[in-house]
């Protein structure tokens, strides 16, 4: 279970203190956790991790995965190496575990230009693994088709993609992704807090949070099925909807690592202590997926220029 560090970069999950977010990293590495997700475009997220795994001094039993924001044109592959030199610097260490491409390029030509830029990178030292950090949030079968072609370059090591309980349809992919040995990263497995019952159907966020994206039709939509799930499948040893959730998507044997986003150390907490948990029974997690296969169509979002942007 992976340390998400979107929020704790302070902007577009709402403001977190750097102490705070010190101590949510610090909370983590101390359970035992070993792999923090970041980004160059989380704000002030890779300088938070880089000062917390410093004054630990942890930096060589963590494995940090982040991306560049650069690498999805031809214009900006040049960019790519500079972006990689700012993340070394904010994040204190002289590489990176897995470095991804975000949102890569779906073009034969970009793809080939930022892998073989991600190719010299690793051939240099500077990161160890090669990732793709497929666009969210939604799910579709452009989603599964793009992986398929970075994993039919037999240049990448890990996939970075969208799967949970209401977006299940990215692991017609799995074992492709495992025959090439291929990591999976599961993200949004809790729906973006969706999925911790934290929110009801007339939840309103402030502008900036990427959590605008959904209209209220589907907000109420979310709330629902959140509510069934826990009318319905949740029982003991399950006392939340979100260790459902976590065990949901910790199921297929093909999934590496997920990223659990956290603000505070409680979740850190709260997250973690679901490893402890049993695996879902054969039973439930057919019912699961049965209950909420396609369920993407209802909370995918639509995509145009009047869509508020979406890291993810």
């Amino acid at each position: 279970m992976a340390l998400g560090a979107w929020a704790i970069g302070g902007v577009r999950y709402g403001a977190v203190e750097e102490r705070e977010a010190a101590s949510v990293i610090e909370t983590y590495l101390n359970a035992g956790g070993n792999f923090i997700d970041t980004a160059r475009m989380y704000f002030d997220s890779e300088e938070r991790i880089g000062n917390a795994l410093d004054c630990m001094g942890t930096r060589a039993d963590v494995v940090i995965a982040t991306k560049t924001a650069q690498g999805n044109s031809l214009e900006n592959i040049s960019l790519m190496r500079a972006d990689l030199e700012e993340s070394l610097r904010k994040l204190k260490t002289d590489y990176i575990d897995i470095y991804q491409i975000h949102h890569p390029s779906d073009d034969p030509d970009v793809m080939e230009a930022s892998l073989a830029e991600m190719s010299r990178f690793k051939t240099e030292g500077k990161i160890r693994a090669i990732g793709a950090s497929i666009k969210g949030p939604n799910v579709t079968q452009a989603t599964a088709d793009l992986c398929r072609q970075y994993i039919d370059t037999g240049l990448v090591d890990a996939l970075q993609l969208v799967y949970s309980i209401f977006r299940q349809s990215n692991d017609h992919i799995f074992e492709q992704a495992h025959q090439a040995g291929v990591g999976i990263i599961a993200r949004t497995v809790l729906e973006s807090g969706f999925l911790t019952g934290k929110y009801d159907g007339g939840a309103r966020f402030p502008e900036g949070d990427h959590r605008r994206r959904w209209s209220p039709q589907q907000l109420q939509h979310l709330k629902a099925a959140s509510d069934r799930l826990a009318s319905r499948f949740l029982h003991p040893p399950f006392e939340t909807v979100t260790q459902l959730a976590i065990r949901f998507a910790l199921a297929p044997p093909e999934v590496t690592t997920l990223i659990l986003g956290a603000r505070t150390p409680s979740q850190v907490e709260r997250n973690l202590a679901t490893a402890q948990l049993p695996e879902l029974d054969a039973d439930l997690l057919a019912r699961l997926k049965e209950e909420f296969t396609g369920f993407e169509k209802v909370v995918n979002v639509e995509e145009n220029g009047s869509t508020r942007p979406v890291i993810d």
